[in-house]
């Protein structure tokens, strides 16, 4: 009987270069070269410029003949990831054997990024809420993410962010819980420029995170409350919605 080798003969990953917050296609060919059917897996890392694993995904592979291929496809949600370089390296364990990796290589913009408060606290309630943001850098918006409590359906219901003097304005509308229910879309593409004040309404359903202070530095800008009416007809001058501004 043979040695059972193989060899990946085909892994792309596309696009090459994303904002953050894009969908990364992620596709690889296994092709069993050897004499004897393969059974094992498919291992693929997605590793940050220091090295470090930021997802992974594995398939099975189970008697797989000599001559034949198998394909897998696997799709990373960026939403989150730092900008810079990323290695996508994928191979096959099989026997005791490893094959040799191959990487496809992806990176972000450096220009355009995300708007990003990340997770807020306790208490929350839902509302609306009126307030400023103040890009640090040139930001390209097409949708808005909502941070929730866990155990609930926080979200966002309505939005708008609008500059009168740059006449740039963009509404975004929830569609219900279907989906992804956390992100919901602006219609029509917004680009928040850098050092640039923009008025924002936010009105939440269930229980939002919640951030206890205003003006708070969130990752790429400034964020203010100018007021915040709960469900209960309270008003706040501190309560600011957890959410991400991403393309």
């Amino acid at each position: 009987m043979g040695v059972s080798s193989g060899e990946i003969t085909r892994f792309t990953a596309t696009p090459e270069i994303f904002d953050p917050g894009n969908e990364i296609n992620i596709s690889m060919t296994f092709n069993n070269t050897g004499t004897v059917n393969i059974t094992g897996n498919v291992i693929i890392k997605i590793l940050n410029s220091s090295g470090d694993m930021v997802e992974m995904f594995m398939h099975n592979i189970t008697d797989l003949i000599p001559s034949e291929n198998v394909s897998f496809c696997d799709t990373w949600n960026t939403s989150g990831a730092e900008e810079g370089s990323y290695d996508i390296v994928g191979y096959v364990s099989y026997d005791g054997k490893v094959t040799e990796p191959v990487t496809a290589v992806v990176s972000s913009r450096a220009e355009i990024g995300i708007f990003d408060t990340g997770p807020g606290t306790y208490p929350s309630i839902s509302g609306t809420h009126n307030g400023t943001i103040t890009p640090s850098q040139t930001i390209t918006v097409k949708k808005l993410y909502t941070y929730s409590c866990p155990g609930t359906g926080g979200h966002t219901e309505y939005a708008m962010i609008w500059n009168n003097t740059m006449g740039e304005c963009a509404v975004a509308e929830w569609n219900g819980y279907s989906g992804d229910y956390h992100n919901i879309s602006f219609n029509r593409t917004l680009t928040l420029e850098g050092g640039v004040i923009y008025n924002y309404t936010i009105r939440t359903g269930s229980y939002p995170q919640i951030i206890h202070e205003s003006p708070f530095n969130a990752t790429g800008g400034e964020i203010t409350c100018t007021e915040f009416v709960d469900a209960n007809g309270n008003v706040y001058y501190d309560w600011i919605p957890a959410i991400k501004l991403w393309s």
